[in-house]
């Protein structure tokens, strides 16, 4: 019986060639007999668009492709709908334009999403250096507070934190055209994983399938970028409120809504009593906006230095 088409959804702007390169023979490598890839380039420079499309051309020998561009520089969320839209799939596997997939990738991820009757199924990645040094076997050694989750009825979590980035996932395409538009303050990744946790389960593949490559230019841990109180209400309460604002919008009804959205209204409005009640939620959060919420900046940026190292 022949396997279900995959489409490769590869954004792409400015990218180092070399690591671009190292991605594409990766991608060409898959042992996944049915594939396609769509890329879209965000708005690049000319002469580097033209030499994507050279490179591509070059890389990619086994399976159909197609180049798209941008006519402006639209973002990464954006980028990757027009990405979902154009795929013609049954399941899409996303693909960051600076990581290298181990060949039995795709194979191992569709053969998750079947054997667990699943809407998404995702895997751990290995972590390298701009050199593609290996400097981690699975990204949980870098990031202490990860945890991968899988199984049903996973909304509840996915809303408050995200542990499956969009390299490492294979989603049924009927699952990402739910994805219309992206609450402000989410990535795109982020929003499908909770989208797919509504609709059915998460399957989780413990094995490293991907190389991700931290680099300089990539800012990630935990309160990244944060400077003010101001910034994180806007980034860390507003998102998680945005977030669960949507799916009411949009009709979506999933286990402990009533309770999420509960918390999410106390965190936006400062309810100290509500958000005590509901902190199980999302925990350190809570214990943080108490205590620091009302705290002198300097204060404030001591905490954050602080638990970014814990």
């Amino acid at each position: 019986m022949q396997k279900e088409l995959v489409t490769i959804a590869l954004a792409v702007y400015n990218p180092n060639q070399l690591w671009l390169k190292e991605l594409l023979d990766s991608l060409n490598q898959q042992t996944y007999p049915n594939l396609e890839l769509v890329v879209c380039d965000d708005a690049s420079d000319r002469e580097i668009f033209l030499d994507i499309t050279i490179l591509i051309k070059k890389s990619i020998t086994k399976f159909p492709f197609r180049v798209l561009q941008n006519l402006e520089n639209l973002g990464s969320n954006r980028t990757f709908l027009r990405l979902i839209a154009e795929a013609n799939g049954n399941y899409i596997a996303f693909c960051d334009q600076d990581d290298i997939w181990m060949e039995n990738k795709i194979n191992r991820l569709y053969s998750a999403i079947k054997t667990e009757k699943a809407v998404l199924s995702y895997c751990d990645m290995r972590v390298v250096d701009r050199y593609g040094k290996v400097t981690a076997e699975s990204l949980k050694n870098k990031r202490n507070r990860l945890c991968y989750i899988e199984g049903e009825d996973l909304a509840q979590n996915y809303i408050f934190h995200n542990c499956t980035a969009g390299c490492s996932m294979l989603l049924k395409r009927e699952c990402a055209l739910m994805a219309d538009s992206i609450p402000e303050g989410t990535y795109w990744d982020h929003w499908l994983c909770i989208l797919a946790s509504i609709q059915g389960k998460i399957a989780f593949v413990k094995e490293a399938l991907v190389c991700y490559r931290i680099h300089g230019a990539n800012q990630s841990g935990v309160l990244a970028g944060i400077k003010s109180w101001e910034e994180y209400y806007q980034e860390r309460i507003l998102g998680v409120y945005r977030r669960a604002e949507m799916l009411h919008q949009k009709g979506c009804h999933y286990s402990g809504q009533r309770e999420v959205e509960r918390i999410v209204y106390a965190r936006k409005y400062g309810k100290i009593k509500e958000m005590w009640k509901y902190r199980a939620l999302c925990r350190r959060e809570v214990y943080f906006e108490i205590i620091f919420s009302r705290m002198p900046k300097g204060i404030f940026l001591g905490a954050v230095w602080l638990l970014r190292r814990i």
